[in-house]
């Protein structure tokens, strides 16, 4: 009688929130943190860095088995950094009015926004 094995291959997430902490994304409980390096940047501009640093973790692990759950994990952290820096910047105070002025997915009426996990799972499908 012949067992098959399968081979699973996950994302590490605990590795991965240490790389951010590392970066200054996350605090030391894991909770989002404001990465004040962009500060003064523009709005567009860091919403380019923060789906950089999204889309470049996403692309390395697209393998893993546990993606969505990773895509979601790594997107609430990154959103809500981004969204604490634009609270600062722009003097709103809170996620929540920043989610207001801006809307969840933080573009605006600009061109630029942060793509939810359902679009970056259809996108990373969509690659040959």
């Amino acid at each position: 009688e012949r067992r098959h094995r399968v081979l699973r291959l996950t994302c590490p997430i605990q590795h991965v929130l240490r790389r951010l902490k590392g970066a200054g994304y996350v605090d030391g409980q894991w909770k989002p943190t404001p990465h004040m390096r962009g500060y003064s940047q523009e709005k567009d501009l860091m919403i380019v860095k923060y789906n950089n640093v999204y889309f470049g973790i996403m692309e390395y692990y697209s393998f893993a088995d546990n993606y969505r759950h990773t895509v979601k994990s790594i997107f609430w952290v990154l959103r809500s950094s981004c969204a604490k820096v634009f609270a600062a910047k722009y003097k709103l105070r809170s996620q929540k009015k920043v989610f207001v002025k801006f809307g969840s997915d933080l573009g605006g009426r600009g061109s630029l926004y942060m793509p939810s996990p359902k679009e970056v799972i259809a996108m990373m499908d969509r690659q040959p």
